[in-house]
C-alpha cells in the first residue's frame, strides 16, 4: 500500500512537471485544472504526447472531460487496470432541462473546442460532442462526410430517440451536421437547430494565387496589429504572451504532420500529435470532396466579425 501511493506522488509530480513545460508556468498544485490553466485542444495534443512518450499510456483527449487536474491524470497513469473507454459520442456538459445540444468534431478531431461554448449556454443545457473516430490510435478513421453521419446518427439517437434535433459544429464540423441534418429530414425527423459555426461550402473554394494569399496574411497582419495598439500596457504584454503561447501549441501539430510522412519510429516519437494530422488531413479531404445538397430547413451561420478576402 505504502508503494502504491509513492508512486501516486511520484506520478503527480510528474504530471505537475507535464503541466508547467506544456502551459509555461513556473507552479502547478495536484488540484490544477487544466482547463482554468488557460489549457485549449492544442495544448491538450501537447500535454498527452508527453504523458505517452514518459509514461506509455496512450489516452484519448476526451479524457480531459473526466478528468483535468494533475491529481486526477496521475490516479489514472497509476491505475494499470485503467483502460481508456472510446465513445464517438462524448458528454460535455450535462443537463435535462432542455433538448440536447449535439456539436460535431472540426478537422482536428477533438470535441475540445466546444467546452467554453458549453459553459457559456449555462450549466442546465446539456451538450455531447462527436468525436473523430480513430482518435484512440485504433480504430480507422472516416475518409468521407457521408460516412460520418451515418455512423454518428445512431449515437445522437441513443441520447435522443425522436426528434426535434439541435445540431452544430465548428468549420468541418459544420459540414458533417449539415449531412446529418438532411438524413434526419429525410427520414422524417424534425431539425428544430442547425448551428454552423465559420463553416463554408468547401467544394465551392476557389484555390488562391500567390498574390491572393499575401494579400489575405497582410489583411490578417494588418488587423491584428490595429487591434494590439487598442490595448492598454497590460493588455499589450497579455496579447503577445498569447500569440506566442499559440504558436507554440500548433508547432506540435505542425511537427505531427511532418513526422507522420517519415515511418512508424517517428511517430512513436511524436504520439498525438502526429495521430491528429494524420486525422486532420483526413478531414480536410472529405470536406474537400463533398458536395452538398439543397437543404429543406433553415440553417444559422455564425462568421466572425471581420472577413478576410
Amino acid at each position: 500500500q505504502e508503494r502504491g501511493v509513492e508512486e501516486a506522488d511520484r506520478n503527480e509530480q510528474l504530471i505537475a512537471k507535464i503541466f508547467q513545460e506544456v502551459l509555461g508556468l513556473n507552479r502547478i498544485d495536484i488540484q490544477d485544472d487544466f482547463f482554468g490553466l488557460g489549457g485549449n485542444s492544442l495544448a491538450a495534443v501537447q500535454l498527452f504526447s508527453k504523458i505517452e512518450q514518459i509514461t506509455g499510456r496512450k489516452l484519448p483527449l476526451a479524457t480531459l472531460y473526466e478528468a483535468s487536474t494533475v491529481k486526477q491524470l496521475a490516479k489514472i497513469i497509476n491505475d494499470q487496470n485503467w483502460k481508456a473507454p472510446w465513445a464517438t459520442l462524448i458528454e460535455i456538459q450535462p443537463g435535462d432541462s432542455y433538448p440536447p445540444l449535439f456539436l460535431v468534431h472540426g478537422a482536428g478531431g477533438n470535441v475540445l473546442i466546444y467546452r467554453e461554448l458549453a459553459n457559456h449556454l449555462g450549466s442546465d443545457q446539456p451538450v455531447y460532442g462527436l468525436q473523430s473516430k480513430g482518435l484512440d490510435g485504433v480504430n480507422f478513421y472516416h475518409t468521407g462526410i457521408e460516412e460520418m453521419a451515418i455512423d454518428y446518427l445512431p449515437e445522437i439517437k441513443k441520447v435522443q430517440p425522436k426528434g426535434p434535433y439541435l445540431l452544430g459544429g465548428y468549420c468541418m464540423g459544420g459540414t458533417v451536421a449539415l449531412e446529418m441534418a438532411q438524413r434526419l429530414c429525410e427520414m422524417g425527423d424534425q431539425v428544430a437547430m442547425l448551428a454552423l459555426f465559420e463553416t463554408y461550402n468547401f467544394s465551392q473554394i476557389k484555390k488562391r494565387t500567390i498574390i491572393e494569399q499575401i494579400f489575405y496574411y497582410f489583411q490578417k497582419a494588418d488587423f491584428h496589429w490595429r487591434n494590439f495598439w487598442l490595448l492598454d500596457k497590460n493588455g499589450k504584454r497579455k496579447f503577445i504572451n498569447e500569440k506566442i503561447k499559440v504558436a507554440g501549441d500548433r508547432r506540435k501539430v505542425w511537427l505531427g504532420t511532418i513526422t507522420s510522412k517519415l515511418g512508424r519510429h517517428f511517430e512513436k516519437l511524436n504520439g498525438h500529435a502526429t495521430l491528429s494530422a494524420a486525422i486532420w488531413k483526413a478531414n480536410d479531404q472529405a470536406a474537400l470532396s463533398y458536395i452538398p445538397k439543397v437543404y429543406p430547413g433553415r440553417i444559422t451561420q455564425f462568421l466572425p466579425i471581420k472577413d478576410y478576402k
